[in-house]
């Protein structure tokens, strides 16, 4: 079983670095939100 993982791993790397070279993006990923949007006023009540 150890070697189907260890193989399994292999896999999964090179699928990674395929798509790094290719310049793929997972399709779930998004743009990050505008930073200006950000509020960094002082809070009444600090997140714990």
């Amino acid at each position: 079983m150890a070697i189907l993982q260890i193989e399994a791993e292999k896999a999964e790397s090179r699928l990674k670095e395929l798509m790094h070279t290719r310049g793929d993006r997972p399709w779930y990923h998004f743009e990050t939100v505008d930073k200006e949007l950000a509020d960094h006023s002082p809070k009444a009540t600090p997140d714990n």
